[in-house]
């Protein structure tokens, strides 16, 4: 198999030097940033069992109403939550009362208060794909939206990492007719499955590459009730849940009737998960446009941080990317090395109470 990449051109300039948080956006955000020897220490492939129950009634409903500000910071991470939709900007999706972005996504909006939103957040190029391999990866390539058989890749990744420290991890596709499915079918689409493209993974990509299924039914809906959650996720919503082919109403719906089933579990309420809500890129753009410190409509998404020791209402304003997500889970989760171009990011942990 022959891999198709070409390297971006342009480095974003948050993390052109180090990891650290510009001392310019101090009055934006939370204190400096603190250092790669700071992080979170590594954690066991088995998470402590938290004696917890999932909640009910009226816990629940506290839960739901205010996820974010109800603990401090844990001195140690079990669970990340990535959760990824399709090719919608910043200035679409988040809005203030009233706008059409809070009309067609309150629910989002309303996590997005209550919680915490990076307001100066970068996809890595276009299209679709090269975003989802290099947040994994770390790369910088920019590939076509092509099948892997064309467009394999070769490098770690945090699914190959994850895999050498012993350490739990899942992609749960939504609508995937088969474990680690490489061909389109429905409404699944592999170009939004990194999983799929990494040649290293063997084995372990048809064990951990999984169907989504439904809130009521399926893999991660059976890890949230049983308490069996990995400590990396990444959920893929389909072509028409991730606002690809259908509206930011049904992807806010979709939200709306998963994030209860996570807020409500004993991962989240033991105080040790954190979930990241994003996109892989903005609306329009060129294909292969050095996204990760341009200021272009289309580079610019949101990524809403929902966790139980995040400030309500945090924002920060340095500039993130893709990268910055790779680096904060990775600092979370402690694993070292850093991947790639995640070394030279800057972590969102800070600013955000992680």
């Amino acid at each position: 198999m022959r891999t198709v990449a070409v390297t971006l051109g342009l480095v974003s300039v948050a993390g052109a030097c180090s990891g650290a948080q510009p001392a310019s956006s101090a009055a934006q955000s939370s204190p400096a940033q603190s250092s790669p020897a700071q992080s979170s220490p590594a954690l066991t492939s088995a998470p402590e069992a938290t004696g917890l129950t999932p909640a009910t009634g009226a816990a629940a409903r506290s839960i739901a109403a205010q996820p974010c500000g109800r603990t401090r910071t844990p001195r140690r991470w079990d669970h990340i939550i990535w959760i990824w939709f399709e090719n919608h900007s910043l200035n679409q999706t988040i809005g203030a009362t009233g706008s059409r972005s809070q009309r067609t996504m309150p629910y989002y909006n309303f996590l997005a208060r209550g919680c915490g939103l990076a307001t100066n957040y970068h996809a890595i190029t276009h299209p679709s794909l090269p975003n989802y391999i290099n947040a994994v990866s770390g790369a910088s390539t920019a590939t076509s939206n092509c099948a892997p058989k064309s467009c394999s890749q070769r490098q770690a990744s945090l699914f190959s990492v994850m895999n050498r420290l012993r350490k739990s991890w899942r992609a749960y596709s939504e609508s995937m007719p088969s474990l680690c499915s490489k061909t389109d079918k429905g409404l699944y689409r592999v170009k939004h499955n990194p999983a799929a493209y990494f040649t290293n993974l063997g084995i372990s990509c048809r064990r951990y590459n999984q169907p989504l299924g439904s809130p009521a039914r399926g893999n991660f809906s059976a890890a949230l009730a049983g308490n069996r959650v990995a400590q990396f996720n990444f959920v893929l919503p389909n072509m028409c849940n991730s606002t690809h082919d259908c509206s930011l109403t049904t992807a806010d719906n979709w939200l709306r009737a998963w994030m209860p089933r996570i807020l409500n579990s004993r991962a989240y309420r033991s105080g040790r998960t954190a979930v990241f809500i994003s996109w892989d890129e903005g609306a329009g753009g060129r294909s292969r446009m050095a996204c990760a410190a341009s200021q272009d409509n289309s580079c610019r998404i949101a990524n809403v941080v929902v966790s139980p020791s995040t400030r309500r209402g945090a924002r920060s304003a340095v500039s993130y990317s893709h990268w910055s997500l790779l680096r904060t889970t990775e600092e979370m989760l402690g694993i070292r090395p850093l991947l790639g171009r995640a070394a030279r990011a800057y972590s969102m942990r800070r600013p955000f109470g992680l």
